[in-house]
């Protein structure tokens, strides 16, 4: 499973991430269960930036925008802003450039990922390792 697949590119101002799977819901354990997201959740019902703020934790657009100067916590996506249409087509265009030099093809190169991981300490491919506590009992 795909954690969260993007690439990034940024200038001395400005940074454009590329979301390649926006239609994907993102979880992470340490953040998405228990708390705090339980008790920021009910926040939200009555607090719409803080409810803008949670969805994003678990949706991302396709495309962001951050002026760094001016937002350096990347806290308000500027990709639909049309004074910043040259900016962010310029970024797309070195990103898409990168892209091509590295031979990377998006989803099918983040789908191969796991057939180029190393061997973990155990000798197995890492994604294929086996979780701990499964398979067959040891005889004692």
């Amino acid at each position: 499973m795909l954690m969260e697949p993007i690439r990034a590119v940024r200038a001395t101002r400005y940074k454009l991430i590329r979301n390649l799977t926006p239609d994907l819901t993102y979880t992470i354990g340490g953040i998405h269960k228990g708390e705090p997201i339980e008790s920021w959740r009910a926040d939200a019902k009555n607090n719409p930036a803080l409810a803008a703020r949670v969805d994003h934790l678990f949706k991302r657009p396709s495309e962001e925008l951050y002026d760094l100067q001016s937002d350096p916590y990347e806290m308000k996506n500027l990709a639909a802003d049309p004074a910043l249409v040259d900016i962010k087509a310029k970024l797309q265009k070195e990103l898409d450039a990168w892209m091509i030099q590295q031979k990377d093809k998006g989803l099918e190169t983040e789908n191969l990922a796991n057939t180029r991981q190393g061997k973990s300490d155990e000798g197995e491919p890492k994604a294929k390792k086996k979780a701990k506590g499964k398979g067959k009992k040891k005889a004692e």
